[in-house]
């Protein structure tokens, strides 16, 4: 998000296909990819199939389930 909370700078969205840490690292890169280098990240929340694992190997702040 912006500084003023009300658009988003990057995204990536990717089906984890039995694969959470890989799919995790491809996200990665395509937020890399569209400058997130350039960002300061407040928090992190991850969501769906593997979200423990990834939640755990990435330090996320929130783990939801729906």
């Amino acid at each position: 998000m912006d500084e003023s909370g009300h658009k988003v700078l990057v995204k990536s969205y990717l089906m984890t296909a039995g694969r959470p840490v890989d799919a995790v690292k491809q996200v990665f890169h395509a937020l890399l990819d569209q400058g997130a280098a350039n960002v300061s990240v407040a928090g992190v929340g991850v969501t769906g199939s593997g979200r423990y694992l990834v939640g755990s190997f990435i330090g996320a702040d929130l783990i939801k389930t729906k």
